[in-house]
């Protein structure tokens, strides 16, 4: 993919058009604005790189203990660097913080338009810091901060929390993190964000119910229309080379469910099952006008559950977003407790074998508002494993619950998650990665690869989907590394009106990735012990037998990092 070429050859051809970022001080209930230097915006570009940026920039490392309320430990949300142009594929906006459960950055991407309603406020990342003293809301004008009592919004769903407060764009949470539930979630503009839990705990933490945005204008320009219409008409034609992708671009990621049998990856029967010819309902009866749920609700709270009606399976995930739960995390804890249930330790919940969606909303209902029977589960799972049993079915890092997924058909996804990045390798969703004996370095290589690739494209706002078509042709060989990079180079440019290579986004996608490392060393965390069992079993309902050799694909990326 060629550059843009600018009006004049020189590497900025237009004036530099200004950042700001918005300090806002919950303690004092006080905000004032920091200009971005010229050098400081090239640098750190946005989304990703410039939210850890910032995050150590505010951070006071030596006051991050458990007694301080999180007060010291900032929230930051980057919208992307061309989150305000017209693709919709560029809308990403970063949120960082520190874990309070596991000592470490958690990072979230999410495509959303809340991200371009923060550049219209006029906003190119904003940072809280201090503690409300009583529950609080905050909305953003142009120019203008305004604090509000929220205790009448206490305990409301999300739904109704955006309903009372009449604001379109809107970041809240839900009556769990309020409570500090380990399971707890937030919600953007009536999207339930999974593996989100750290951030609505320090949220709850920091008493902010809802973050609103009150934008004054409506999108941008980019710096040259015409390049920018042949970019989306690009994005449209890769397109068509992929018949799943274009299914995916308009129906949503649950269509990647087609190649859950073939490759063996869905989670099923809480991880006892690889295969089922039920998934098939999951994506086939699927509405997107009555049944809303993406592909980890899908896993988490259908197939992990036995649970393949698509209206049931969106009731669930309804009430996870209304009561502000994580659908991944709820997954694995309802399936930890079907298999306690069993063993007799939870007697006081309801009958959780059988496909009554009833009582799972009892028990959500229950943990959300710390009241009824299964208030009990709103602890950690490290913790409800110690006090009732249940470990074999208790599929976690530690405290941390993994993801809807069989990790033995995906050697990859399982690396990363074991460095506790959650982020999908869809290349191994479409195209099959079980493991091969001797072919360690290419899953760790790939590994690095993807790293550095999804620094950059968050950084500059693009969907990992844009790289869906070519996965899905050339995986596992790792060809046209630079085209990816250009992609992102190539509408940073647009965005920017100076002229930015794929080389110079390939080193801003690797400081992202290494700044977080250094961030998560400087916290004293390391990687968490996975446990192998969940790797090295082949045995399971799938006609071939895989095994994952976690340890020996560490090695291999550990040497490749040396390198690097």
């Amino acid at each position: 993919m060629k550059l843009p070429k600018m009006r004049r050859r020189k590497n900025r051809s237009f004036a530099y058009r200004g950042r700001r970022l918005l300090h806002i001080d919950l303690e004092k209930e006080t905000s004032h604005l920091i200009e971005l230097s010229e050098e400081e915006s090239n640098q750190l570009i946005g989304g990703r790189l410039l939210a850890l940026s910032l995050w150590e920039r505010f951070a006071s490392f030596d006051k991050l203990e458990p007694s301080f309320f999180e007060a010291h430990n900032p929230l930051v949300l980057a919208p992307a660097l061309a989150a305000d142009l017209e693709p919709e594929s560029c809308g990403s906006m970063t949120l960082v913080t520190k874990d309070p459960q596991r000592g470490k950055l958690a990072v979230s991407t999410v495509q959303t338009s809340f991200s371009t309603a923060l550049l219209n406020c006029g906003y190119s990342a904003v940072v809280f810091t201090g503690r409300c003293r009583r529950l609080t809301g905050v909305t953003l004008d142009h120019d203008q901060v305004e604090f509000f009592d929220a205790e009448s919004f206490h305990d409301l769903p999300t739904g109704e929390t955006k309903h009372r407060a009449k604001i379109e764009h809107i970041l809240c949470i839900g009556p769990a993190a309020e409570r500090q539930i380990p399971h707890c979630s937030i919600c953007i503009n009536n999207q339930n964000i999974p593996f989100s839990s750290a951030l609505g705990l320090v949220m709850g933490l920091k008493n902010v119910k809802l973050l609103g945005l009150v934008p004054h204008v409506s999108g941008r320009e980019g710096y040259d229309p015409g390049r920018l219409g042949i970019f989306k008409k690009r994005l449209e034609q890769s397109l068509r080379f992929s018949a799943l992708a274009q299914r995916v671009h308009e129906e949503g990621d649950v269509r990647l469910l087609e190649k859950a049998n073939t490759f063996g990856w869905a989670a099923i029967g809480t991880h006892r099952y690889r295969y089922d010819l039920r998934l098939v309902h999951l994506y086939e009866r699927f509405d997107g006008r009555a049944d809303t749920y993406s592909l980890i609700e899908a896993l988490a709270l259908g197939a992990n559950l036995e649970i393949f009606e698509p209206s049931r399976i969106a009731q669930l995930a309804r009430r996870c977003k209304e009561n502000g739960l994580d659908p991944a995390s709820v997954g694995v804890l309802l399936g930890w407790a079907r298999v306690a249930r069993k063993e007799g330790t939870l007697s006081f919940l309801p009958d959780l074998q059988s496909r009554l969606v009833a009582n799972y909303l009892k028990v959500l209902d229950a943990i959300s508002y710390g009241k009824g029977s299964g208030h009990q589960l709103g602890k950690r799972l490290d913790q409800l494993v110690a006090e009732y049993g249940g470990k074999n079915g208790c599929y976690c890092i530690g405290s941390q619950p993994l993801g809807p997924f069989d990790y033995r058909a995906l050697p990859t996804q399982a690396l990363l998650v074991s460095m506790g990045d959650h982020r999908i390798v869809l290349g191994e969703l479409i195209r099959g990665g079980h493991y091969r004996r001797g072919k360690v370095k290419r899953s760790a290589a790939w590994a690095l690869y993807l790293q550095r690739l999804w620094g950059a494209q968050e950084s500059v706002g693009l969907s990992p989907y844009v790289d869906l078509p070519f996965f899905g042709r050339w995986y596992p060989h790792i060809k046209g590394r630079r085209s990816r990079f250009a992609m992102s180079a190539l509408i940073a440019s647009i965005s920017e009106g100076r002229t930015f290579t794929a080389q110079h986004l390939a080193s801003a996608g690797k400081r992202a990735w290494s700044l977080e490392r250094e961030i998560n060393r400087r916290l004293g965390w390391q990687d968490p012990p996975f446990a192998e069992q969940q790797l090295l079993d082949g045995r399971s309902n799938f006609p071939k037998s895989q095994v994952v050799p976690l340890a020996l694909l560490r090695a291999a990326y550990h040497e490749l990092l040396k390198r690097w």
